[in-house]
């Protein structure tokens, strides 16, 4: 089966009236007021309403301090209460929508999102060290499963990976936290285009994930590179997933996307999903900016989504003998009942 992941969410957040600006937390700012977390809930219900079986958390900058990780923010927000918080809202938009089968994906961006500089495309840590790295990734997912296992989110989803260095991070904190309890599965998808091949290898022994792709990856450059996902990963039981931006290049010096070619039309967008489809994606979705400017601020990103689900709806009973789903058993009771 090949299933719809939402959007971009902060691009939706601010279609509907948000101002993330220059925020460290950026659209998980949002969770720390009665109206922000209004706004979330209306954003994650239209795409719910556009179709999408899986969401994903506004947690994508929240991020848990550690001794080599400060905190950028204000002393007084309880940062380790964002991750639940996001969960509760994603939930109850849910139950508001009476779907069934859907799936919450836990957001967590990369390091390079925390520091707010455009380093999850860049992979520009600062000098941070690997083990340093793991425990950063390992206390966020720590602090997202400190709650009972019926709050937990179905998946954990590490966005905008820029490079292999991180992702063998995220490899061992997945491992660290595995070996005391069972966590949900997770995916790891890449904001790396030059290194493919060493990015699926990197992560292709791990237990713990079970699918990779690539995410606000310019669109045109994702088949290829879920081609070569495919070769390196096969026999590995790990799906392929991809939810590229418009093709537009972020600048975080002036905190906007920069207008490149892109692609031009929603059918462009449409077809080019379907050879992501035939390239072996089995989730496919969108990341910022999402078609903001070419829909009514009502509809924004719905009606592109919903065309997607309409190709998958239509393909699926022939898709799923090409994408037959690759979750190794252990995993499928987090995922879809299909």
């Amino acid at each position: 089966m090949v299933h719809l992941l939402d959007g971009g969410l902060a691009t939706h957040l601010e279609e509907l009236g948000a101002d993330l600006g220059c925020d460290p937390l950026w659209n998980a700012r949002l969770l720390l007021s009665k109206e922000g977390r209004e706004l979330i809930e209306r954003a994650h219900l239209d795409y719910l309403s556009a179709g999408c079986d899986i969401l994903t958390t506004a947690s994508y900058q929240a991020f848990v301090p550690t001794a080599d990780v400060p905190s950028t923010v204000s002393a007084d927000i309880d940062l380790p209460s964002l991750f639940p918080l996001a969960m509760k809202v994603v939930r109850d938009a849910v139950e508001k929508s009476g779907r069934k089968s859907v799936r919450v994906a836990a957001s967590m961006g990369s390091y390079g999102a925390v520091l707010a500089n455009g380093a999850e495309y860049t992979g520009d840590f600062g000098g941070i060290s690997w083990n340093s790295l793991v425990v950063f990734h390992q206390t966020r997912i720590e602090t997202i499963l400190k709650t009972q296992p019926e709050t937990w989110p179905d998946l954990l989803a590490f966005e905008t990976i820029p490079s292999i260095f991180e992702s063998t991070a995220i490899v061992e904190a997945l491992e660290q936290c595995s070996r005391s309890k069972e966590i949900p599965p997770a995916w790891i998808s890449f904001s790396n285009t030059s290194e493919s091949r060493e990015c699926a290898a990197s992560v292709k022994g791990s237990t713990n994930i079970f699918a990779v792709g690539v995410n606000c990856v310019k669109p045109e450059l994702v088949e290829p590179i879920l081609r070569i996902y495919k070769e390196e990963l096969a026999e590995s039981g790990k799906e392929l997933l991809c939810y590229p931006n418009k093709g537009e290049t972020w600048d975080a010096i002036g905190r906007g996307w920069v207008q490149e070619s892109g692609v031009q039309s929603e059918e462009a967008y449409v077809n080019m999903a379907k050879t992501w489809i035939s390239a072996g994606a089995s989730i496919v979705g969108g990341c910022c900016p999402y078609w903001t400017e070419a829909l009514d601020v009502s509809q924004i990103d719905m009606a592109l989504l919903h065309r997607i689900r309409i190709e998958i709806k239509h393909s699926n009973s022939i898709l799923i003998l090409i994408v037959a789903p690759l979750v190794p058993p252990f995993t499928m009771h987090f995922l879809f009942s299909t």
